[in-house]
């Protein structure tokens, strides 16, 4: 028997996304099920009988609508085993990590963002708690870098076309490219502030991720950042999309769950019951404590789930082959359990339901700094976390040396008294002191011999800072001392050469960008509004047909620029090129390229379409008038051509006028550019002049024989060079 889907397509629950499935009504038992005739698959004959299609097959021989949520088909001993199986798999997966959360929780205190008197390191107590800011100084310039190139206000998304690029596909292209910045910049609100904190992250820990699906509640898809701490994966795992197991921890109050089991998107029947501190790994209580929050729990009103997406050999819904014989294959599901009660909330599918090979669906996004031995990325914990320490306790050592230099340590004799008691003096205060009768100062206080910082231990301070900063950016250096490198090519080779390091993270971060931005659209797909929201200037319920694969989707960053200043510098090379050989270049499209480099807005303004309006034909001095007042100039066949170019070159002759260097270096190119188009017209007239008649094509079915001896006998004078 098959059921049709049709009786729960009225859930607000959309069963495209596996994520956000579809519960059977309540109120809608099996019993009911079978006889509506609007969830059963059957066809009216032309007699009028009805014909049922009454296969039988899933749990307890029905066949269950494909986004159903398992949970409610099950009976209680199997998700029972389902929980424990999967409860001890995660809890070895944690187990399994524990080394990469306590370097993690332990180099995040180095980043010196909340005032800790009791720093671990401390030699003396309440001297000096100074933190190096090499750690957060350098997270701060990947997360800048990285914001700037990755994610323009205009938006991320760039789109080019697979296959013809007809205007059609083009304006497709556009529109598509048009409506995905729209939503990542004007309906995700929280699109781009979530973005700008993941790459904070990302810089520190080496590994963020991004779960991208529909959310119903919204009617919009959704991007969310997930910290590296709520993923957790099998320990012997490399790739993300190649895991038999991905679990996010998913932390939501009582009343939020109560909606969502409300309305079908966890199973309604299943009791949490009371709510429970929800224990904090090392990472979290360190992220608390810098940030200056308390350290009591204040999660008593959550529970913790965990969302694990796996593949699984479900009993009752066994994969089948051919002939309806059980294969042993585990199919990919979502199952939602709670981390205490022993729970299992939902058991949806994550596969397509027409798809055969059954697929498992990816629905997060590894984005990685560096690539690690294993499954995390390398952060900057990792690879200048040791500097950060070291740098950290030389300067807190050259502040305490400081400190004693200034303000001396010592001994005094017994019994010797001084107003305001032991408290130190205040520059440019003197105090009383009991002296006795005979006795110098000197004689009753002693002060240790403090030599304040050793020049050798700043030197190493200084060394140690000078590496890390070169490691995580060299770019800053080669710009302040730019000015000692010579040439503007060097100093550009120079900056290609420091960027090499960020070159690599830009590359990283583009691709799984891209991945990123395919998943938006694979939402899209399946959950396509009908129309644009706004005037694209054609039919706006072409949605579907733009969405349809024939466009690709990547990132509005170029892999090979990780700056403005490299942008800049390589449309500014393009135009100088167009300007010297104009002739084979589109100096126009050069100048949009440089424009857009610079950033500047409404290009067009600048640069408007005068294709409808050709120069009009000058007198020789007009032209050179023309071209020295930027203004466009063109030859023209019914002109005098020799005379034209008789004042060309008397100008360009003239060292007070076009053999000057600097209006030579300067309008050369403009010069050079109509000085060919009058030799071509003059060589042409030339030839008709000599032949004694106009020249016709030299070559096809009305080729002239007269005309060809006559060109061919000018061309054997060899006069005309």
């Amino acid at each position: 028997m098959f059921i049709n889907n049709s009786p729960f397509n009225s859930s607000p629950i959309d069963s495209s996304n596996p994520i956000l499935g579809l519960k059977p009504s309540s109120e809608m038992g099996i019993e009911n099920q079978l006889t509506d005739m609007n969830s059963v698959d059957h066809q009216t004959n032309p007699d009028g009988s009805i014909e049922m299609n009454l296969d039988f097959g899933g749990s307890n021989g029905l066949q269950i609508p494909f986004g159903a949520n398992l949970v409610d088909y099950l009976e209680k001993d199997e998700i029972d085993e389902l929980y424990v199986d999967l409860i001890g798999k995660i809890e070895d997966d944690i187990d399994s990590r524990e080394g990469w959360e306590k370097v993690f929780a332990d180099t995040l205190e180095l980043l010196g963002l909340n005032r800790d008197d009791d720093f671990e390191h401390n030699r003396i107590t309440n001297i000096a708690s100074v933190v190096h800011p090499i750690l957060a100084e350098s997270a701060i310039k990947i997360q800048s870098k990285a914001l700037q190139e990755l994610f323009p206000p205009k938006g991320p998304v760039r789109s080019q076309v697979n296959g013809v690029n007809d205007p059609a596909a083009v304006a497709k292209a556009n529109r598509v490219e048009t409506y995905l910045n729209y939503l990542l910049t004007t309906k995700m609100e929280e699109y781009m502030p979530e973005s700008d904190r993941m790459l904070f992250y990302l810089a520190l820990s080496g590994s963020a991720f991004r779960k991208v699906y529909w959310d119903t509640n919204k009617e919009r898809p959704r991007s969310l950042f997930l910290p590296a701490e709520d993923v957790i994966v099998p320990d012997s795992v490399v790739d993300i999309d190649d895991s038999p197991r991905v679990t996010q921890k998913i932390r939501i109050n009582a009343n939020d769950l109560k909606k969502l089991q409300r309305s079908g998107f966890y199973s309604e029947d299943v009791d949490l019951g009371e709510t429970y501190d929800i224990k904090e790994n090392e990472i979290e209580k360190e992220v608390k404590r810098i940030e200056g929050r308390s350290s009591v729990p204040t999660n008593q009103d959550q529970y913790l789930l965990y969302e694990v997406h796996c593949d699984y050999d479900l009993e009752g819904f066994e994969d089948r082959d051919e002939k309806g014989e059980e294969t042993g294959i585990a199919l990919p599901y979502i199952i939602t359990i709670d981390s205490e009660s022993n729970k299992v909330l939902s058991i949806r599918r994550n596969y397509q339901e027409k798809d055969p090979l059954k697929k498992k669906i990816n629905w997060f996004v590894h984005h990685k700094l560096t690539t690690g031995l294993g499954f995390y990325g390398y952060g900057l914990v990792h690879l200048i976390g040791n500097n950060a320490k070291v740098a950290t306790q030389t300067l807190r050592d050259i502040v305490i040396a400081g400190a004693f230099a200034n303000f001396p340590a010592g001994f005094k004799a017994k019994g010797m008294r001084t107003s305001q008691a032991d408290d130190p003096l205040l520059p440019g205060e003197f105090r009383d002191i009991d002296v006795p009768l005979g006795t110098k100062i000197t004689d009753i206080i002693s002060p240790l011999p403090y030599k304040g910082a050793d020049p050798g231990l700043i030197q190493t301070h200084q060394y140690i800072v000078s590496s890390a900063q070169k490691f995580a950016d060299e770019t800053g250096a080669v710009l302040n001392e730019a000015t000692n490198y010579g040439p503007v090519g060097t100093t550009m080779a120079l900056l290609e050469a420091s960027s090499r390091f960020y070159g690599a993270i830009h590359r990283r971060l583009h691709g799984s960008l891209r991945k990123e931005f395919a998943l938006l659209v694979r939402i899209l797909k399946e959950n396509r509004p009908e129309t644009y929201p706004y005037n694209t200037g054609s039919d706006p319920h072409i949605f579907d047909q733009d969405f349809d694969g024939s466009v690709d989707v990547v990132p509005v960053s170029d892999p090979n620029i990780t700056s403005s200043t490299q942008r800049i510098a390589l449309a500014r090379e393009q135009l100088t090129s167009a300007q010297q050989s104009p002739d084979i270049h589109d100096l126009k499209e050069a100048y949009r390229r440089y424009y857009m480099a610079l950033g500047v807005d409404n290009i067009n303004a600048l640069l408007p379409d005068k294709s409808q309006k050709p120069a009009p034909p000058l007198d020789p001095v007009g032209e050179i008038q023309s071209i020295l007042n930027n203004k466009p100039v063109q030859a023209y066949e019914a002109q005098d051509n020799h005379a034209h170019l008789q004042a060309l070159y008397n100008f360009m002759a003239d060292p007070q006028y076009g053999a000057n260097p600097l209006i030579n270096s300067k309008f050369s190119p403009q010069f050079n550019a109509l000085i060919s188009q009058h030799l071509g017209f003059a060589y042409k007239k030339d030839i008709q002049i000599m032949a004694g008649q106009p020249i016709q094509g030299l070559s096809g079915p009305q080729q002239n024989p007269d005309m060809d001896n006559a060109v061919a006998l000018v061309l054997s004078i060899n006069a005309y060079a």
